[in-house]
């Protein structure tokens, strides 16, 4: 399991992926409290494969992650992290300083639609996938893992971005959209 702490004013923190559980995890604690004022196992989904429900949570704190950290976190679901540990330390002295730069480097929301769409070019991108799959075989061979695990990655950013802009995961109500799910030779990084 990979275990992210820091500080957040009067706030402990503690998040990561859970290898074993194939989950993200979030424990808050009140520095005046002895039990954890939030825990994920208290949670009908404790351990989601994305991490922003607990966004959501840290928000309702008035918490907000860095960047860097919702990027660190990504890269351990990618690549199963375990037995990894990272303070962070005093991330609110951190938020702070980096806001004005940041907000200058953000994209907003509704440019994820740029040209024929988010959803669209998800969907093309998985067409693709089949296609290359169909005629070669190659995803499903040795040479191809490889390649497969770079595909599969692909798709999961596209995902990621797809449930920043639609709040639902692609892989939502399939039956009812014109977005064809994962396809099944890729499915590793889930």
């Amino acid at each position: 399991m990979s275990q992210h702490t820091f500080e957040y004013g009067q706030y402990a923190i503690l998040c990561g992926w859970d290898r074993p559980l194939q989950g993200y995890f979030l424990v808050i604690e009140d520095k005046d409290q002895d039990d954890p004022i939030y825990s994920n196992l208290d949670e009908p989904n404790p351990h989601p494969n994305v991490f922003d429900p607990f966004e959501a949570v840290l928000k309702r704190f008035g918490i907000v992650l860095p960047d860097d950290m919702l990027s660190a976190l990504y890269m351990d679901k990618i690549k199963n992290i375990g037995n990894s540990v990272t303070n962070w330390g005093d991330i609110e002295a951190l938020h702070n300083s980096t806001t004005q730069q940041s907000q200058s480097k953000m994209i907003s929301i509704h440019k994820l639609d740029i040209d024929r769409g988010l959803a669209k070019q998800l969907d093309e991108y998985r067409e693709l996938l089949e296609t290359i799959e169909k005629h070669t075989g190659y995803f499903s061979t040795e040479q191809g893992q490889f390649s497969a695990m770079h595909a599969a990655t692909l798709d999961d950013y596209l995902s990621h971005l797809y449930a920043l802009k639609c709040e639902k995961s692609p892989n939502d109500n399939v039956k009812y959209t014109d977005l064809r799910p994962k396809p099944p030779f890729i499915k590793s990084n889930e």
